[in-house]
């Protein structure tokens, strides 16, 4: 008897069976009186009372999908999800208002696929149900619904239409794969297929690159796509593994066709065209950060959004507002920190400057910021760092604040991909980790491995330099503690208790410099470069390729040594 069929026997009454046109063969051999099983287009029959409600769809970027169009089908005390593909099932936790759940269950089948299913104490829409599951299936804090399916011709008129970043994104890159590059390749007039993938053999990928596609090639170098015989679904796959940092490649001799450049977007076909070195761990990620920001900034639901409304002829913005706060008592190191705010790009931009101990020349200050909209504050040298960092916040004016550090280096989209971070993730707060590091006394660059260095994670930390979160948030916990040290991880800790998710971005957008002295932190040189902490080094500078430092931020170390 199949999972369906068992379900449909304990229900108590007639089961609705709802699929879409890629999984309706899981619903065969469901046949019992009264039971109805129709397409997500079909029109149920009018008040009816099920026994149980059932979903059957491939994983749960179908699932999201799919509840867009779930039809009116009245309550039910019992609702089910069955994804055929996927092998991790939607866990639920019911929302405040349901009715007091009497039994729940979310296990992997020995048939294959995953069910989730609650029989609630009394009846509640099904719908209701299914969406409260699309919206647990992934960390994001966009609520599925019918405001977000597309209008009729817009995928068509749109190219790929919208791709769903909440199953789509770099959380869980892999920064040491273990396996080989994979090929993915059409087979046949209609098929999909990836090759040298174990877990994958023999599954078409036509509908898509199932989620269960992206966690199975995290563990692979990348994969290289053949474009002989191009379709469609080829090139959305592509733009959808691109979104989940899976690093592409293809042969010179076979770069994508015209068709499939127009459907990718120049941006992202700039990137998949762009040589990348998959054997050298840093220029692999680098690679992968280039195609994660451009799929994301082209082919996401937030970007499909934007161009609709623009195309409606309605004023969009995409990004919240943005305040940083930069809070220094350097005078030597305030030119340098406002040039490294000053080169962001792609969202919405204040500064507040708080000077602590002295006055800056406003003058100079916006000669240097060069048009960005910028506060100048002074604040006495015995004010705590704390009290300093919260004067900022009170006269900022954006939507999210930011913390930036005076004498780090960050790339110019370091702000955007905090931005983007924010989407994918629907974590509370996001940040970068401190995994590249510039050891000032040694003139040495270092790239982390330690746990706190990982990037795209749900962590506890984030370096305290690339703090971002909403100013709600910041309010709620109480803003930034008045002390003089350990400021960020005395925040971080306030919010953690207070139940907010924190996540940790990559880390080569943004470098720390490690000074012999100066800093609220204190660790020595050792610290950073125990050998179980360090996966790459170099004499000299040497930054990511993503961070395109200028040459007057570069700094003299004693033997001039860089990395080319």
């Amino acid at each position: 008897m199949t999972p369906l069929a068992r379900l449909a026997a304990a229900a108590g009454g007639p089961v609705l069976v709802l699929h879409d046109h890629d999984s309706g063969d899981a619903t065969t051999g469901l046949v019992a009186d009264g039971h109805e099983v129709l397409p997500l287009d079909g029109d149920p029959p009018a008040n009816r009372r099920w026994g149980a409600v059932v979903l059957v769809v491939a994983d749960r970027s179908a699932l999201r999908a799919a509840v867009t169009s779930v039809p009116d089908v009245g309550e039910s005390a019992s609702v089910a999800c069955l994804l055929t593909l996927d092998r991790h099932p939607v866990h639920l936790t019911p929302a405040p208002e349901w009715p007091r759940i009497v039994d729940l269950e979310a296990r992997r089948l020995a048939t294959g696929g995953v069910l989730t299913r609650v029989a609630l104490e009394s009846p509640m829409p099904a719908e209701a149900v299914l969406r409260r599951l699309a919206q647990l299936s992934v960390p994001a804090r966009w609520v599925p619904g019918p405001a977000s399916a597309p209008p009729p011709g817009m995928v068509a008129a749109d190219g790929l239409g919208p791709l769903d970043e909440g199953v789509f994104n770099p959380i869980g890159f892999d920064p040491e794969p273990t396996r080989d590059v994979a090929e993915l390749r059409v087979d046949g007039p209609a098929g999909l297929r990836l090759d040298g993938v174990a877990e994958l053999d023999g599954v078409d990928l036509t509908a898509g690159a199932a989620s269960h596609a992206v966690s199975d090639l995290r563990a692979h170098r990348g994969v290289r796509v053949r474009w002989t015989g191009a379709t469609p679904e080829l090139t959305r796959t592509v733009a959808e593994l691109a979104m989940a940092g899976i690093p592409i490649v293809h042969d010179h001799g076979d770069p994508p066709p015209a068709a499939s450049r127009q459907l990718l977007g120049e941006e992202l076909y700039a990137a998949l065209t762009a040589a990348a070195d998959l054997g050298d761990p840093l220029r692999r990620e680098e690679h992968s950060i280039g195609l994660r920001r451009a799929a994301l900034l082209t082919h996401s639901r937030p970007a499909w959004r934007q161009r609709a409304a623009t195309a409606a002829g309605r004023r969009s913005r995409r990004f919240p507002t943005c305040s940083v706060v930069l809070a220094t008592r350097r005078p030597e190191q305030l030119d340098f920190a406002l040039r490294q705010v000053a080169r962001q790009r792609g969202v919405d931009l204040e500064v507040v400057l708080v000077a602590h101990g002295f006055e800056p020349d406003p003058g100079r200050v916006r000669d240097v910021v060069d048009g960005v909209p910028i506060q100048v504050l002074s604040r006495g040298g015995d004010e705590l760092f704390g009290d300093v960092l919260t004067a900022g916040v009170r006269a900022s004016s954006g939507d999210v604040v930011i913390k930036m550090d005076d004498d780090d280096w960050y790339g110019r989209d370091f702000l955007l991909d905090l931005m983007l971070a924010r989407e994918y993730s629907g974590a509370d707060i996001v940040g970068a980790p401190a995994e590249m590091v510039y050891l000032d006394e040694l003139h040495r660059t270092v790239r982390g491995r330690a746990p706190s260095d990982r990037s795209e994670r749900f962590a506890r930390f984030v370096a305290g330099g690339s703090l971002c979160l909403p100013r709600e948030l910041l309010d709620a916990v109480g803003g930034f503690r008045p002390v003089r040290r350990f400021v960020d991880h005395q925040l971080l800790q306030a919010a953690l208790g207070a139940g907010a998710t924190v996540y940790r971005g990559h880390g080569l957008g943004y470098l720390l410099h490690r000074r012999a002295e100066g800093h609220t932190w204190h660790a020595d040189a050792d610290f950073f470069l125990a050998g179980d902490r360090v996966s790459q080094q170099w004499d000299g500078f040497a930054p990511s390729r993503l961070l395109e430092v200028e040459a007057a931020d570069v700094p003299l170390g004693p033997s001039g040594a860089s990395r080319p």
